[in-house]
């Protein structure tokens, strides 16, 4: 596994974008039929000081209204509407209404949570476990349902994060099976470390009712991200134009 060793969010979408323009990317068709360039391993990001601006490359395509529609909605459930228009998946759902099984009014099994309501909220578990025990190894938020996703034509791509609180620092962890890291990548920490923030506030705040030991050390401080991607790629045809404005910048 190769690591990458960056300060800031931006520098983290060009960094992983160059590497798989210059250091022997495979070609892969994927199962949709769609041209790929794929780094040879698993590829891990460590951002040292992911709220340092910029968080946003100058050749990233996505405007300001989109990137705030994106962080809110890494943590904030997506109501299903029935209409036959809803996404397979959103993040915010599986962080924050993850989908179980229930016992209907008919005693059928039925499945509640992913923007239906009455699913598990990790999210909140994740705030309470660690203000309830800082130096837990627990404070985990999982996207899979094997029962939904083995057959998803769209499963999630983020599939793990885990906060560790260490050194008074809240630190982030995410791994993707699949990972985008030219059209995606930066949206995807960007949202990511909205997220770490906002988990950040909620358990000092917590910390702070509570007068825990953890807080006589002050308010615990915003930490590391590091993200995994086991499956870093490019969609080098499908997104030639940004590819050509990245290699612009880039140089390569």
């Amino acid at each position: 596994m190769r690591t990458l060793n960056v300060n800031t969010l931006a520098e983290a979408h060009e960094a992983v974008v160059r590497a798989i323009l210059l250091e022997d990317a495979n070609e892969l068709e994927t199962e949709d039929k769609e041209l790929t360039f794929e780094y040879p391993e698993p590829l891990s990001v460590r951002i040292e000081t992911p709220w340092k601006e910029p968080k946003v490359s100058s050749v990233c395509q996505f405007g300001i209204h989109f990137q705030e529609q994106y962080q809110e909605c890494m943590h904030t459930i997506t109501p299903r509407k029935n209409d036959g228009k809803d996404a397979t998946y959103t993040y915010g759902s599986r962080f924050r209404d993850y989908p179980i099984k229930v016992i209907g009014k008919e005693m059928h099994m039925i499945w509640a949570g992913d923007g239906r309501g009455s699913g598990l909220d990790q999210v909140e578990w994740v705030i309470k476990k660690l203000a309830e025990n800082p130096e837990t190894r627990r404070a985990t938020i999982h996207t899979w349902q094997p029962e939904i996703d083995c057959d998803s034509n769209e499963p999630p791509c983020l599939q793990f994060i885990q906060l560790l609180i260490r050194n008074n620092k809240l630190n982030l962890f995410a791994i993707f099976r699949s990972n985008d890291m030219l059209s995606a990548y930066n949206m995807n920490i960007l949202a990511l470390h909205n997220l770490q923030q906002y988990i950040l506030l909620r358990v000092n705040q917590l910390l702070e009712a509570r007068s825990t030991k953890a807080w006589t050390f002050g308010p615990i401080t915003c930490g590391t991200m590091e993200t995994v991607s086991v499956s870093a790629h490019i969609y080098f045809k499908r997104d030639w134009s940004e590819l050509k404005a990245f290699r612009q910048k880039l140089r390569v």
